[in-house]
């Protein structure tokens, strides 16, 4: 073989070789249009959810703790409810055909796989809480229910109704004559099915949002604690004289409060968000849930009046064996973690560089990035920053973005200085 012959037997490979790595190539072709690609990020939102609830499974989480992340999941689970959840039921009635481009799925397939998984965190949820409870006991509280209570916590409870609750409390009748009323957000009511001379009647009784979520009753060294919608249904004859009392049980209405306001058109854009914060109260119902631990027999029937007023379909309609409204456990972390700090995390002083306050936090700036790593980092640095930029008068406009900030956030304070200082502030929630 010559070397003319040797070089194009070369060349016949280098060719062939190439056109095996293009047809290859072709082949593996990654469609990044293909949906099973992409999560939804709802429901990712609520996987996420799923592992704040699973930190309360977590035995190395002090107890109290536990109880804290169950409240968390609550709290979270309202905000993505009344906006996100809202917001694919305004697609599915505007008729919106795609609810998310990525992965493809309609309004309806999406609210179907909203309504499944969230089903399965909340029943792990209430798995959970019904687990914990008990062990309240070693630390001298219990969460009781009032066929549990002695005879002096109930004669104690008794008095805090006669006292305290039944002033305030309003029953509506509901008939083709009383149109159902209008129920707050997220507001506890207890409905009442009555029977008077083989009649049937339906009646509704808000809980003010005045009272407390529960009492503390005192027996001795032991604390027992009585949620007050128990207290209501347990005297809640004293409301019906003369009527026989079939069944009662709380539930909790979820109110769409996803609202677009167009500031454009604001005169007044003050008086817009106090209208839009209004309006969150009386928003359509999206979920309706019901506390389902004083019906022995519970079914559908029971609570088919409700759906149908409301327009709810059978996945908006959560059932629960426990309290409804868990974000109450906060409370009842902070009044047991008093006494008993040794259930709480051991309190955490994060690191904070003296370098990175006040003016010489810019000094910093400007040689270097300054990376802070929350929370093992302090962030007094950032609202210092903040402070330090609002009262400069070299400053001439502050622009961030701001998540869920705290009812006495500092850095709204420092922007509120900034403004009447003459800065420009824009901020993005």
């Amino acid at each position: 073989m010559n070397k003319q012959t040797k070089d194009n037997k070369m060349v016949d490979s280098v060719v062939n070789h190439d056109s095996s790595n293009q047809t290859n190539t072709s082949e593996t072709t990654i469609n990044l249009d293909n949906p099973n690609y992409y999560f939804n990020r709802e429901l990712s939102w609520l996987d996420f959810n799923r592992r704040c609830i699973d930190e309360a499974f977590d035995k190395e989480n002090p107890l109290l703790e536990q109880l804290k992340f169950l409240a968390i999941g609550s709290s979270n689970l309202d905000e993505f409810v009344m906006v996100r959840v809202a917001g694919v039921y305004d697609q599915f009635l505007a008729g919106v055909k795609v609810a998310e481009n990525k992965t493809q799925m309609t309004p309806k397939d999406l609210l179907q796989g909203i309504s499944e998984k969230n089903h399965d965190n909340v029943d792990i949820q209430y798995k959970r809480y019904n687990e914990i409870i008990p062990n309240l006991n070693a630390l001298n509280y219990s969460i009781k229910g009032m066929n549990e209570l002695n005879e002096e916590e109930l004669a104690q409870a008794e008095r805090y109704f006669t006292d305290l609750i039944l002033p305030t409390l309003s029953p509506l009748g509901v008939d083709a004559y009383k149109p159902f009323p209008h129920l707050s957000n997220k507001s506890l009511n207890i409905l009442v099915q009555l029977e008077k001379k083989k009649e049937e009647l339906t009646a509704i009784v808000p809980i003010p949002s005045l009272l407390d979520r529960y009492t503390t009753l005192e027996v001795g060294q032991k604390r027992t604690i009585i949620l007050t919608e128990d207290i209501i249904v347990h005297f809640i004859s004293a409301l019906f004289a003369g009527y026989t009392i079939k069944y009662t049980y709380p539930f909790r209405i979820t109110r769409n409060a996803d609202f677009d306001i167009i500031e454009d058109s604001a005169a007044d854009l003050l008086a817009l968000i106090e209208d839009y914060v209004k309006s969150r109260k009386k928003g359509m119902a999206v979920r309706l849930e019901i506390d389902t631990r004083g019906v022995k027999t519970y079914n559908s029937e029971l609570h088919a009046f409700l759906q149908n007023v409301l327009e709810l379909a059978d996945q908006d309609i959560y059932l629960v064996d426990g309290p409804l409204d868990l974000t109450y456990l906060f409370s009842l972390v902070d009044q047991i973690g008093e006494e008993h700090p040794e259930q709480l995390y051991k309190p955490f002083t994060p690191h904070l560089n003296p370098k990175h306050l006040g003016e010489s936090l810019f000094d910093e700036a400007d040689k270097k990035d300054i990376f802070f790593n929350h929370p093992f980092d302090s962030f007094k640095p950032v609202i210092s920053f903040v402070e330090q930029a609002a009262e400069d008068e070299n400053t001439i406009a502050i622009k961030q973005t701001l998540y869920r900030v705290s009812k006495n956030s500092p850095i709204i304070s420092a922007l509120k200085k900034a403004a009447e200082n003459g800065k420009e502030v824009t901020v993005f929630g």
